[in-house]
């Protein structure tokens, strides 16, 4: 499963697997899920993509991205949706990078976690993780847990398990 461009490159190699092509605000039924792509600012042609996951419950995974496009915003609100989790990127960390970037850092979470905050998507039941981390922003462990703490934010790590 994949946007159109994904699916392309991985179509390039043989494989015995089924490839899927998501498009954005199209959900698909995944096994007990429905995933909703919702078009990610990543790259300049488009085509990035986040995954809007309903089951049980209601996660929102959106990393690779910057700043949400107004739409993704839109489409939220207007489907009333309720996150039990989101998971942001946070690549930059405290490195300045606008809303038009390709990816965020706190001061972006920030503004992301206001707007669904005023709309009800992000309620204080939400588990809030930040994730997707370089050599850019490049903290040590415990200071991104503090960074992260003062907006609400645990931060992801390798075999970080959540139970909502």
């Amino acid at each position: 499963f994949g946007s159109e461009a994904v699916c392309n490159e991985i179509g390039k190699t043989p494989r015995n697997t089924e490839i899927t092509v998501l498009k954005p605000f199209e959900a698909v039924e995944i096994g007990d899920y429905r995933v909703t792509p919702l078009p990610a600012r990543h790259t300049p042609e488009g085509g990035a993509l986040i995954y809007l996951i309903e089951g049980d419950k209601t996660l929102l995974y959106a990393h690779d991205t910057g700043y949400f496009y107004e739409e993704v915003f839109s489409y939220i609100e207007k489907n009333k949706i309720k996150l039990d989790m989101i998971s942001l990127d946070c690549t930059n960390v405290d490195i300045p990078i606008t809303d038009e970037g390709r990816h965020m850092g706190f001061p972006n979470i920030a503004r992301v976690l206001e707007r669904l905050s005023a709309m009800g998507a992000v309620h204080a039941s939400t588990k809030k993780f930040v994730n997707h981390f370089s050599n850019n922003g490049n903290p040590l462990h415990h200071l991104l847990e503090q960074r992260a703490g003062e907006y609400g934010c645990s931060v992801s790590y390798d075999g970080c398990s959540v139970t909502l």
